[in-house]
């Protein structure tokens, strides 16, 4: 009973925070958790159901205990050394689903055995929720929408060129500065000491 206590407090926060159709708190799922790394995945099932990707995410996380998802990071080297095994496991979830003209943003995780395992698939979050459709457009320069309406699929090979090297992220900040959101007009970066 403390637990489902504990559970309630916990959730009370949340219930008006988003619609129902969002987040309905009346029934909870219990999950096993999954350590590993978790990345996030911009896709999308075409006409004829196959999976295309337009961006992988590697989200940072600040402990081990954390599951506030704040960093993305978009680079070469994630893109090139996730690209095959993420297009053959989304192969799978589109079969399995049945799913055609299908937009998603897939959240998973790699086990400490190389084991891919779902953590949410949710076309809500689709380049949008957590703005990774910005984030791949500054970084690579195509529009992830755009590629979903035209059926059009990122030619990875040509993109990366030049991207060696280069990590493109975005940090999503919680307002702790005790201010209102209006007054707060720019960030400042401290550089040894100093605000530039």
């Amino acid at each position: 009973m403390k637990t489902i206590d504990l559970i309630t407090k916990e959730i009370a926060p949340t219930r008006n925070l988003y619609p129902e159709s969002v987040l309905n708190t009346n029934s909870l799922i219990i999950e096993e958790y999954i350590d590993g790394e978790e990345f996030a995945v911009d896709a999308y099932y075409n006409s004829i159901g196959k999976p295309v990707i337009l961006g992988i995410f590697k989200h940072i996380f600040s402990s081990d205990n954390s599951v506030s998802q704040r960093v993305y990071c978009l680079c070469k080297e994630i893109i090139e050394s996730n690209l095959e095994e993420l297009t053959n496991f989304l192969e799978k979830i589109g079969n399995l689903a049945k799913i055609k003209n299908f937009p998603v943003h897939i959240e998973l995780r790699r086990n400490s055995n190389g084991i891919l395992l779902p953590i949410e698939v949710n076309p809500i979050q689709f380049g949008g929720w957590c703005t990774t459709a910005d984030l791949s457009f500054l970084a690579y320069g195509f529009n992830p929408y755009l590629y979903f309406y035209y059926q059009k699929k990122p030619d990875w090979c040509q993109i990366l060129k030049g991207k060696e090297g280069k990590l493109f992220s975005m940090v999503e900040l919680d307002n702790s500065t005790g201010k209102n959101v209006s007054e707060i007009t720019s960030f400042f970066k401290r550089k040894r000491g100093k605000v530039i």
